[in-house]
């Protein structure tokens, strides 16, 4: 095992947070960038110039396609799979973290929307994911709902799995 793919494991996982402000939903995504381009090779390059920056137009539009895949949000629909909800990524930066155990690293932060109907409310919803976690199995994904008043409500938290070759959803509520 190299020592890349050992940090790989021991960084966090996924976060998710959730938010509605009327009728926009709002959907914070972030991992280590290490962790994206041990997933994806594409994003490389990005591991390699891994400093506090926006992410450029080029990487963005790579990072979107990279999300089509392995994200969706979905409106139950009774007795069906449910609605997609079509999100857009507005922004994606690099940060800097540092956590005591693990020390400095850098995640993608991505800031992705979807306008719901008027009067729609998020909850309950069906999430498929499995960014970064398709490849690295032991990530982690923690999802959240941000209450009006900034604070985290812990809505779930999963690891990879498939049934019959498809990525397992998770009912948020």
């Amino acid at each position: 095992m190299s020592l890349q793919t050992v940090s790989a494991h021991s960084l966090p996982g996924s976060e998710l947070i959730f938010s509605q402000q009327g009728n926009q939903l709002n959907l914070q995504v972030s991992f280590p960038v290490e962790d994206l381009a041990i997933a994806e090779k594409t994003f490389q390059p990005m591991k390699v110039q891994a400093k506090e920056r926006s992410l450029s137009e080029s990487e963005q539009n790579a990072l979107a396609a990279y999300f089509r895949q392995h994200l969706e949000v979905k409106e139950p629909v009774l007795g069906q799979s449910g609605k997609p909800i079509p999100l857009t990524l507005q922004k994606a930066e690099l940060q800097e973290a540092y956590h005591h155990d693990l020390g400095h690293y850098v995640l993608v932060v991505s800031y992705l929307t979807a306008t719901l109907g008027a009067d729609k409310k998020l909850l309950p919803a069906i999430l498929r994911y499995d960014a970064v976690m398709h490849e690295i199995r032991s990530h982690r994904a923690n999802v959240y709902w941000q209450q009006g008043d900034g604070k985290l409500e812990k809505l779930t938290s999963f690891r990879f799995k498939r049934r019959n070759s498809q990525t397992v959803s998770h009912r948020l509520q």
